[in-house]
């Protein structure tokens, strides 16, 4: 075979079975490829474990009934296939059934098997056993294959790159508005202010971030709130503290409790895609309100930040230590890319432009929003939902990954194409 790795002379040829996503085999396409089944009656005797990860290959020992002899069965993930072969049969037309019960074994509660932390052939250099991107151990507690530090989110063929929509590049960003007064003038001296909501845990939440408006008590200076008293619903549907424009502002924080709350639901109880383009639509229209009321707000005074992982805690009292300073900017912060090439493998960095200023997005932005490390409370609202999908996908690779030279060319090359139409390239 190719990669010069030679396997056992009793191996008469790999077995190809493509998968599902690049990684996953289903027991239904699994049964589809072999006649064997895994029998119903109790006492047959099946023992399966792997026994290493020498130059990309996976290699199970398998005994099927007792006092037989071990079988190996050897697998490898490549080009969105499974290439399958074992000393007891398995050819290019047949799968053995030491094979299949090494195959079948893998398979969860959805009767799937994922073989995409597996996807390593690529990464081990020819006729080397050991590969120099990845920490391969193989014990009594199973295998583990990591890739070392030095070399972190590499992105493989296989996996999901983000995917463009048309429409989607469009700004939204609405023109600025006469500045707020920025006395207020309390009542009983309390204020009417507003939380940023997002999950405290960065982007990793399903909780949608929303606007909600909440009555404070002044400190003495009267420049900073000293209690937060409570949030408002939709209940409070008028007050004495309020503007024109905070009642203006209010109905749109309720109109977007609302859409979070539907799309919410439908995340947690009911995880399918048909349910996807929903969820998707009524976000964007959340988004599409945060640009109607952001030249407001970033004119106000009183605007916090407010930590929550459920839109449920969204009400009563607000807990102090979840608020946190915020400065809103009316600037548009735009995406853009470096691509290093580092001979035996590209690195994808991505960054964002403000003015003159470029800096690596805080992974505890929050999905609409883009915020520094080093000026954690300013924040800025993206232009478009595509920035958004976007900053949210490379988020997942903490806003970089590597590429081996022989994935670059093909979907990725496309995807880098497709990326400099739209984006800058430092």
């Amino acid at each position: 075979m190719d990669n010069g790795i030679i396997l056992p002379a009793d191996c008469l040829g790999f077995y190809s079975i493509p998968l599902d996503d690049g990684c996953i085999l289903t027991e239904a396409w699994l049964n589809e490829h072999s006649d064997f089944r895994r029998p119903v009656r109790p006492y047959l005797y099946v023992t399966i474990f792997k026994t290493g990860f020498d130059h990309g290959i996976l290699v199970y020992k398998v005994i099927v009934e007792r006092d037989t002899p071990a079988q190996l069965v050897y697998m490898i993930v490549k080009d969105e296939k499974l290439l399958v072969t074992c000393n007891a049969g398995t050819n290019e037309s047949f799968l053995s059934r030491h094979a299949y019960f090494a195959l079948h074994r893998g398979m969860n509660y959805h009767h799937q098997n994922d073989f995409s932390r597996y996807n390593w052939f690529d990464f081990f250099e020819k006729g080397k056993k050991k590969s120099k991107y990845l920490d391969v151990i193989c014990d009594r507690q199973g295998l583990d294959i990591n890739l070392k530090k030095k070399y972190h989110n590499f992105w493989r063929r296989g996996n999901k790159l983000f995917c463009f929509k048309e429409g989607e590049e469009l700004s939204e960003r609405q023109l600025p508005v006469e500045p707020y007064p920025n006395k207020p003038d309390p009542v009983d001296n309390e204020v009417l202010g507003y939380f940023i909501t997002a999950p405290i845990w960065g982007n990793y939440c399903e909780h949608i971030p929303i606007l909600v408006p909440y009555i404070g008590q002044l400190n003495k200076g009267g420049k900073d709130i000293r209690t937060y008293t409570r949030m408002l619903g939709p209940d409070d549907v008028d007050g004495p503290l309020w503007t024109e424009r905070q009642w203006v502002l209010n109905i749109i924080c309720f109109h977007m409790a609302d859409i979070a709350w539907l799309a919410e639901q439908k995340v947690w109880c009911n995880k399918i895609s048909s349910e996807a383009e929903e969820i998707a639509s009524r976000r964007a229209q959340i988004f599409t309100l945060w640009h109607e009321v952001w030249p407001y707000l970033a004119t106000m005074l009183f605007i916090k930040f407010y930590g929550s992982t459920d839109r449920g805690l969204l009400r009563g009292k607000p807990n102090k230590r979840n608020v946190d300073r915020a400065v809103l900017s009316d600037q548009s912060p735009k995406i853009c890319f470096k691509l290093r090439d580092c001979k035996q493998y590209y690195e994808l960095l991505m960054f964002v432009k403000v003015g003159k200023r470029v800096f690596t997005p805080s992974k505890f932005s929050g999905i609409f929003f883009v915020r520094s490390d080093n000026e954690p409370d300013k924040y800025y609202l993206w232009d478009s939902i595509q920035d958004v999908r976007l900053a949210a996908f490379f988020g997942i690779y903490n806003y970089g990954f590597l590429v081996l030279r022989c994935h670059f060319n093909g979907v990725f090359a496309s995807f880098i194409e497709r990326l400099s139409v739209q984006y800058e390239f430092l």
